[in-house]
């Protein structure tokens, strides 16, 4: 399940908030989307905001970031997934809507959590690390197992 992945440090403003101020926030902790609430939703997102939503809507077209609110800016189609969906789901709804995250909710609609792409390949790296193990591992005696050279393949 895509539970085990999520990064729950999940950062939320309100809409309202300036361009400028999440253009910080997200300097400041280092990451790439911020999750839109309205107020007194209690956590349910209304959109999102990514660091390339910011140069491409606002810094290109010359937009006070200022001044204005990143509901001006932000996608309001929001792809997102429960904490039940299984990997290769959420890789596959990654996939047909070409997007590098997505938004991990809760039985209550709240944001749980996010899942990048990142993620899915960091996970699917130590995935290979660990059958390529197995195989070494299973290996009986000297003289049954032939070192592959991958270079001279190509």
């Amino acid at each position: 399940m895509i539970k085990k992945l999520i990064a729950s440090d999940v950062v939320t403003v309100f809409e309202g908030t300036k361009i400028q101020e999440v253009a910080r926030i997200m300097d400041e902790k280092s990451i790439g989307m911020v999750v839109i609430t309205e107020p007194y939703s209690e956590g349910k997102p209304v959109g999102v905001i990514t660091d390339r939503d910011i140069v491409v809507k606002a810094v290109k077209n010359n937009v006070d970031c200022s001044t204005q609110a990143v509901d001006t800016i932000m996608s309001r189609s929001l792809v997102m997934v429960s904490e039940t969906t299984q990997i290769e789901d959420s890789i596959k709804i990654m996939e047909e809507n070409h997007i590098r995250r997505l938004l991990v909710l809760d039985d209550l609609g709240k944001v749980k959590g996010i899942v990048s792409l990142d993620d899915l390949v960091a996970l699917l790296g130590n995935e290979i690390n660990r059958l390529g193990n197995l195989c070494r591992n299973q290996v009986g005696t000297a003289g049954r197992h032939r070192p592959h050279d991958f270079t001279r393949m190509a």
